[in-house]
């Protein structure tokens, strides 16, 4: 069985958060985690996975923005 990346765990539980007072928190580690395995991503390993990571986190990092906009009022 193969182990979810921490930046996918935190994505999903941002995304599942009911609580708004703790989305905010949930969403900037998150986006931090994400941030942080870009960065990993972009300094080796195997292209082809690399690419495919890449593309399944920034769309992520996209979801988590309209997220908080939504959770703060910006969007409608």
């Amino acid at each position: 069985m193969l182990a979810v990346p921490e930046w996918e765990q935190l994505y999903q539980q941002a995304l599942l958060e009911l609580d708004e007072a703790k989305l905010a928190g949930l969403i900037s580690r998150a986006e931090q985690a994400m941030r942080k395995r870009l960065v990993e991503l972009k300094s080796g390993g195997r292209p082809n996975l690399r690419f495919e990571e890449c593309h399944k986190l920034e769309d992520a990092l996209t979801a988590l923005a309209f997220l908080r906009r939504i959770s703060t009022g910006q969007v409608k």
